[in-house]
């Protein structure tokens, strides 16, 4: 596999996943855990280097009592926990290595193109609802 110096930044969002509809009132203050594992998954077109892929991203889910912690602003409104990811998205090509008969040589034959992405960063908080 090669990878190309060809990436791009890209931004996905959404609500976590395990939430209620309507959202959630904390008459008492507290807020939301989130955890990275699962959820809504969110996905976005790219254009590298004159191609078009497709990402999918997920958000993961409100958790009950592990992960990171985002506090809500008020106790007096619903409140759903929203995510958004900061991804760097590469462009790879797989390579095989194929004999030419007529020339007499190995050469290189592009065999498939695509994309991976690592998460640059990641940004969660209290969005009221309703």
């Amino acid at each position: 596999m090669v990878y190309d110096n060809t990436y791009t930044y890209k931004t996905v969002g959404g609500y976590a996943g395990n939430q209620p509809s309507k959202g959630t009132k904390f008459p008492t203050g507290g807020g939301f855990y989130w955890s990275d594992k699962g959820g809504p998954s969110v996905s976005i077109s790219v254009g590298i280097a004159g191609q078009l892929f497709s990402v999918g991203a997920s958000l993961g889910n409100s958790s009950n009592g592990s992960g990171k912690f985002v506090t809500v602003p008020s106790k007096n409104y619903y409140y759903k926990l929203y995510v958004e990811k900061k991804l760097k998205i590469r462009r790879y090509r797989f390579y095989k290595q194929v004999y030419n008969n007529r020339q007499k040589k190995y050469e290189w034959e592009l065999v498939q193109t695509g994309v991976n992405y690592t998460v640059n960063s990641v940004k969660c908080w209290a969005k009221k609802v309703g």
